[in-house]
This record gives C-alpha cells, structure tokens and sequence, in this order.
C-alpha cells in the first residue's frame, strides 16, 4: 500500500525504481500493477526476457504483459512462445499469455462498439 500512495503523487518519478523492483519476485507484486497501469511493455519484456532471472520471476513478467492487452505486448509474448531454447513452462505460459491478451482485446473493442 505504500508504494502505490508515494506514485499517486504528480512529482514522483518512479518508472526506473518499478522496473528495478519487477526483477526481483518479492516485490513484483507490488510493482507489477504499477507497471501495467503504465503499460510498460519494455520494462516488462526485459524482466521476461532475461534468461538470469528465475522462472518465477519471468512468469510473473509474462502474465503482466498478457493484462495489458496491447498488440505490442503480444508480440513480445509471441516472440517468447517460439523461441525453442527457452524454458518450455515459460513458452507455454506466453501462449496462454497471448490467448488471454486477445480475448481481452477483442472483449474491450465489442464493449467500445456498444458504447
């Protein structure tokens, strides 16, 4: 709760401080909304992508980068699907990852069009 009241302020700058945090598993869960609130696709790519960081770690980049329902985010997710010298749980969570990301998309373009 405290992370999120000091960025409610307009003169706290604390983009580079989140994605720092987004690397290490005891904070994500503070931090990751924040960053997808911000749709911060390069931050959370470099987490997903970085093949130092544990699993867990990564999956929780992944699963914040399928929330944002964004295009740009499903090409990351995509690319991390493919790639065949990547840990198979993690290939397999960008799947559903990107499964989820379009069902979002496609929900939120139906609700714009009855709106």
């Amino acid at each position: 709760m405290g992370f999120q009241r000091i960025v409610r302020h307009k003169d706290v700058k604390a983009e580079e401080l989140a994605r720092m945090a987004s690397s290490r598993i005891h904070e994500q869960g503070v931090v990751l909304p924040y960053l997808v609130a911000r749709a911060d696709v390069e931050g959370l790519t470099a987490v997903m992508s970085d093949r130092s960081q544990p699993t867990p770690t990564r999956l929780g980049a992944v699963e914040a980068l399928a929330k944002l329902a964004r295009e740009d985010a499903e090409d990351q997710l995509r690319a991390l699907g493919i790639a065949i010298d990547d840990d198979e749980e993690l290939r397999k969570a960008a799947w559903r990852g990107l499964r989820r990301s379009k069902r979002a998309r496609v929900k939120a373009a139906a609700s714009e069009v009855r709106s």
